[in-house]
């Protein structure tokens, strides 16, 4: 799934300001100065328009014009008017108290015969002024057959609208470019040229004397005849001197394509429509064409909507611009599928397709349309999409003005498409974090997987149940295995097998869980071409659930009001679901229509605590989750115990009514925000790990490595070619969210970083520079840069700062992996006069890793341990556990000489050692690439730990620091598990730490990434 992403408009260059008092100079004080500016301008050889204007006074057609907005009130300015050159400088004016402009229209005398800008009777014009000049048969047909489509090849054409039935009727007139116009003899005659600063007729008879500013001249009429100046006279008879009108009783269409081109081949950049109106325009904005058409078959899923209308409108009467915020329903154009019952209303952003046409509008949903049905047949009524135009709210530009009781001219028509979509990517309804571990795989194969550790989720997946009469149970469905299903319809809410691979349910435990079309990538192209990294951060219901305060439309839970009303082990409250508590089901099923619409919220409400007054309880808990399908025995439970429901008391059953509401520790939305670098594209591309749709994106230089701190306030993301580190804010709560808020220098390519969990430093592999960027947390500057024993490092882990468990130390230890195989181990300080720790690298352990890939921290071991992936001696894939096996206990002092000199960094009586190893006896023949581990038991919830040195809060709950202090410290995960991915094999292992087999190789084909939520 997919969806806008909420920077996809960036800053452009902001085009001059126009005062109302320049307006006001005289009828075409600004054609006077239409020569330069907009778009080039002058000796600009690249082709833009730089204005389309009927000549009087007023905005002109195009570009189109608005108040500025006071950044500090938020109000329009009146004496501030600003031509809208870019879809930017939409955004960031354009609010419903402050529209775009209605341009000027054609005027006409007392007795309805056509006038000039001056108020003279003549004939009235359209002129299109270009950067520089276009060539001539880019736009005209110069032969007698041209004669009939009024010289025009069409790239440029002029029609009346007929805003009741959407026809286009071509406008017979004469075009003029620079003063020349077709002959109907396959050439050009001159008519007009400027001599003395006036428009003078030049025709062989006279022909041209009907030209506008000939007869007569007016401010600005030399601008008529210039070279890069196409002009456009309405002349039905043929005859220029009878002076005719544009028509009255339409609108006037004018668009302009690539089709011009200069005489160099350089085609227009920017295609435009406008129109306008002859005297007041009292026509209705009637939408004119759709796509996709009618009756469309085979429409990819991830398809936008385009509505072209007969005349430019208001954007925000179609829909919301792109932005930060999830967009709510419109009432201007529905997006629907599903059946009559139970439609689905689809949320969606509207941006016009150019600035320079407000007639065309792109509507993106807020997540692709359900691709057709894998299992032939029981989707078949959610992959027809209505396209619907709703009556009376779709404004033209006409200027409202209350007082005068003038309001915009708003749609009387309402038009509807239908069509199918065919194959493609399914939508995604994924378990979530703790009970999911996500895969980044690369190859032919891009793009993010979810590796299910609960297996009694209702997930997208196939609902066909297991062949009971097979001897080996097929693994198709193992939501049917969980035994809450026995009380089915009075659990709160009630829960049932699944009808649709929308809500099938899972494979099982240890499988990949799959989309509606049954496909394990659920994030693939076009939403990512490559997958470098992957880290989990903030839970997504800290920025959007569905509590009456955030669910704007469509729905909300007055129970889910205020965050989660469990509290942690101190006795506070939680802010956003916590990573100890799983929901259940996990995944809830995906239900119609959503339980929240804006923002879009379609999984069910996790189950609410039913062991107060109900008949259900919770019989899903510890047991055996692979059961044993060699004999039909299916799975009978989790790996850890699930210890009840979490749910809030949903609406179907508080009727809105407080009173209802019991604690809770799950709402939705589920899920937690997913980061993947996209080294490719140049982004970090942020997903909903629950549902896969992307929700932003992050523009770098060359992103290659991330980390998240342990307060969860910033993310580092390294940049391997430019030498830097970007910091990103990734606090949901922060006005600078998802932002980049530091560049920081570093050693020459960048690769591997990580925090200190505890929130003192981040370190950072320089693999060209041979050096360790050490950068404080605190204010994200560089206070060291280590050299000793670094070459060319590709990655690096640190451990928890010792103080009071392990070897009580008082010292923090980071591990460099570098690309020969040795690890370098950093002691922290504080060094000097007093200090404990040199603050530098202090040696290599004696022990090699052949083809070094991955380093992360084992949470387990309190004495200081690391996971690395690399090779054997003979070449294939291993995994071992480097730990400190012995050392002094307490802080030591930094040993001196007789002269007061510190000695030489040294491991002082340290000791590491390779405490566990797994190769080609455990795992699938391959090359190991990294490693995660499970997070099923865990006690995120409680608040996390900042060393005093760090001076930097911590966080109040899921810290990613790896240990909790509840009286005396704690692990904060208790892992069962160990995740290897193997990329040559295509596979990921999966070691039971508990008697260190191989439980199951899980087929990932192109696997590279492993990201559990403490992964550094």
């Amino acid at each position: 799934m997919h969806s806008r992403p909420a920077h996809a408009l960036r800053a452009l260059p902001v085009r001059p300001v126009v005062t109302l008092a320049a307006l006001q100079l005289g009828a075409l004080a600004f054609l006077a100065g239409c020569s330069g500016g907009g778009g080039g301008g002058g000796g600009s050889q690249r082709l833009e328009i730089e204005r389309i204007t009927n000549g009087f006074s007023g905005a002109p057609l195009l570009p189109h014009q608005i108040y500025a907005l006071d950044a500090n009130t938020g109000q329009p300015n009146r004496q501030r008017v600003i031509e809208l050159r870019s879809l930017d400088e939409l955004a960031r004016h354009l609010r419903p108290q402050n529209p775009v402009h209605a341009p000027g229209v054609w005027r006409v005398g007392p007795g309805g015969e056509p006038v000039l800008p001056n108020g003279d009777v003549g004939n009235h014009f359209v002129m299109v002024q270009f950067t520089t000049a276009p060539a001539l048969d880019s736009i005209f047909d110069p032969t007698s057959a041209g004669q009939n489509t009024s010289g025009l090849v069409g790239s440029i054409s002029v029609s009346r609208v007929d805003s009741t039935t959407g026809a286009l009727t071509p406008i017979r007139g004469r075009g003029f470019l620079g003063g020349m116009t077709p002959d109907g003899r396959g050439g050009y005659a001159r008519w007009i040229e400027v001599r003395g600063q006036r428009v003078i007729d030049v025709s062989p008879s006279g022909e041209g004397a009907g030209f506008p500013g000939v007869a007569r001249a007016f401010s600005g009429d030399v601008n008529l005849a210039s070279p890069k100046s196409f002009v456009f006279v309405p002349d039905d008879d043929g005859d220029l001197a009878t002076f005719e009108s544009f028509p009255r009783t339409a609108h006037v269409r004018i668009e302009v394509t690539s089709g011009v081109r200069t005489s160099a081949g350089r085609a227009l950049v920017t295609e435009a429509v406008c129109a306008g109106a002859v005297g007041a325009d009292e026509y209705s904005p009637e939408a004119l064409e759709f796509s996709p058409r009618n009756g469309a078959e085979e429409v990819d899923p991830l398809t936008d909507v385009i509505v072209s209308f007969t005349e430019p409108v208001q954007p925000l009467s179609v829909g919301e611009l792109p932005g930060p915020l999830t967009p709510g329903l419109s009432s201007s154009i529905s997006l629907a599928f599903g059946p009559q019952i139970s439609r689905v209303n689809v949320p969606y952003t509207a941006e016009p397709v150019s600035i320079y046409d407000l007639t065309r509008y792109r509507l993106h949903p807020l997540f692709h349309f359900p691709g057709r049905d894998p299992l032939q047949g029981t989707l078949s009524s959610l992959n027809e999409i209505t396209v619907q135009v709703n009556p009376q709210v779709l404004k033209d530009l006409v200027e409202e003005i209350p007082q005068q009781q003038v309001a915009a001219n708003v749609n009387l028509r309402t038009p509807a498409v239908r069509w199918r979509v065919g194959d493609g990517p399914g939508l995604v309804n994924a378990p979530v974090a703790p009970s999911a571990i996500y895969v980044g795989r690369s190859g032919s194969t891009v793009g993010i997987s979810v590796i299910d550790l609960y297996g009694f989720g209702q997930s997208t997946g196939d609902p066909r149940g297991d062949d009971p009469l097979t001897p080996e149970r097929d693994p198709k469905n193992h939501w049917l295995d969980n035994p809450n299903l026995i009380w089915g319809a009075t659990m709160i809410p009630p829960i049932s097998a699944g009808t649709t691979t929308l809500d099938g349910g899972s494979a099982g435990f240890l499988t990949l869980t799959r989309d509606s079309s049954l496909n394990d990538l659920l994030a693939r192209s076009p939403l990512l071409s490559s997958v470098d990294d992957l880290h989990i951060g903030h839970p997504l219901d800290k920025l959007f659930n569905n509590s009456m305060l955030e669910c704007r439309a469509g729905g909300g839970n007055i129970c889910a009001a205020t965050g989660p009303l469990h509290r942690d082990p101190g006795g506070q409250p939680l802010s956003g679901n916590s990573l100890t508590y799983a929901p259940h089901p996990n995944p809830p099923k995906l239900v119609f229509p959503p339980i929240c619409l804006a923002p879009f919220i379609q999984g069910e409400e996790p189950t609410m605590d039913a062991r107060a007054g109900q008949p259900a309880r919770d019989l899903l808990g510890l047991g055996d989750p692979l059961g044993r399908p060699n004999v039909g025995v299916p799975p009978s439970g989790l790996l850890v115990d699930n210890d009840g429901f979490f749910g809030p008391v949903p609406p179907a059953v508080n009727q809105g009514q407080p009173t209802a509401c019991r604690p809770y520790a799950v709402r939705q939305q589920v899920g937690h925000f997913l980061y993947a670098i996209d080294r490719a594209e140049k982004k970090v591309k942020v997903f909903n790990s629950n549902r896969m749709t992307l929700l932003d994106e992050i523009d770098l230089a060359d992103p290659t490595d991330m980390a998240i701190s342990g307060n969860l306030r910033v993310m580092a993301v390294t940049n391997f070619s430019t030498n830097t580190v970007s910091f990103i804010d990734i606090d949901p709560a922060s006005p600078s969210f998802h932002q980049v808020t530091k560049n920081v220098a570093v050693g020459g390519g960048p690769r591997g970083c990580a925090f200190h969990s505890e929130n003192e430093d981040l370190l950072v592999a320089n693999f060209l520079g041979n050096s360790i960027s050490v950068i404080r947390q605190l204010d994200l500057s560089v206070r060291k840069t280590l050299t000793s024993q670094i070459s060319r490092p590709i990655d690096i882990a640190v451990t928890p700062r010792q103080i009071t468990f392990g070897y009580n130390t008082g010292l923090y230890f980071a591990y460099v992996l570098n690309q020969g195989g040795s690890v370098a181990v950093m002691e922290s300080g504080p060094d000097g006069t007093n200090g404990i720790g040199y603050d530098d690298i202090v040696g290599l352990v004696p022990v090699t890793f052949s083809n070094p890939q991955s380093i992360q921290v084992d949470p387990v071991d309190w004495n200081s341990a690391v996971w690395i992936s690399h090779t054997d001696t003979e070449g294939r894939g291993a995994v071992s556990r480097l730990a400190l096996t012995a050392s002094p206990t307490n802080p030591l002092p930094l040993s001196v000489t007789s002269g007061g000199i510190i000695l030489p960094p040294s491991f002082r009586d340290r000791t590491w050692s390779v405490t566990a190893s797994y190769d080609f006896r455990q795992l699938t023949p391959g090359f190991t690439a990294d490693t995660a581990l499970d997070n099923l038991t865990n006690i995120a919830v409680a608040a996390g730990v900042s060393t005093p040195i760090a001076g930097v809060p911590a966080a109040p709950q899921d810290a990613k620091s790896l240990y909790r202090i509840l009286t005396t410290p704690v692990q904060v995960s208790f892992p069962k598990l160990l995740f290897v991915a193997n990329s040559s094999a295509g596979v990921v292992d999966v070691i039971d730490l508990g008697n260190s087999s191989k439980l199951r190789s899980i087929r990932a084909a192109g696997v590279r990434h492993l990201a559990d939520y403490w992964r550094q």
